[in-house]
């Protein structure tokens, strides 16, 4: 059985190549898990911001410390 073509793309898009055991992919971008927690790895249309100047409209990194997130995501 094959799988039906939806024409969908897959665009600026990330994966952890390390924690997925994904090296290859017809879309996006596999990056290590070091490569991952760094913002200078991701696009300029990601807008990822420094983890104190978040808000829930963006994402935001804590540089070297943990992958980006969601505003939303982070704890009160």
């Amino acid at each position: 059985m094959s799988e039906k073509d939806t024409g969908g793309e897959v665009v600026n898009s990330y994966w952890n190549i390390e924690t997925t055991g994904t090296r290859s992919s017809d879309g996006g971008s596999g990056l290590t898990d070091s490569r991952m927690k760094r913002k200078n790895s991701f696009l300029p249309e990601w807008s990822i911001v420094e983890f104190q100047e978040w808000s829930d409209e963006v994402w935001y990194i804590e540089e070297g410390n943990d992958h980006p997130r969601l505003g939303w995501e982070r704890a009160n």
